[in-house]
């Protein structure tokens, strides 16, 4: 059996004592992802073409896709702990997002 030098899960990832580029990239990232996965497999995403997922600047993160904890579109990402919260957001909105659109 194959074993790899290290276990990593993007979920593990913990600190929000300031988003730096690359954090918000890779969150960014992580959004587009999710919206392709929801293209991909319904046809469909709950933002329009001509927009970016999410964008953030700063503390704040703007989505016309995800609703966050907050149900709006612009997000104050001080509401969660860590940026591993962050993404496990995303995931639970994307899953159930398929799933309502899967019926």
């Amino acid at each position: 059996m194959l074993r790899k030098p290290y276990e990593f899960s993007p979920s593990e990832i913990r600190g929000l004592e300031d988003i730096d580029t690359a954090t918000a990239l890779m969150i960014e990232g992580y959004a587009l992802a999710c919206t392709d996965l929801m293209w991909k497999l319904t046809g469909d995403t709950p933002c329009g073409k001509t927009y970016d997922p999410m964008v953030i600047n700063g503390m704040k993160a703007h989505s016309y896709a995800f609703n966050m904890k907050d149900n709006g579109r612009h997000h104050d990402l001080t509401l969660y702990k860590d940026v591993g919260e962050i993404l496990e957001d995303l995931q639970k909105e994307t899953l159930e997002w398929l799933d309502s659109n899967n019926e």
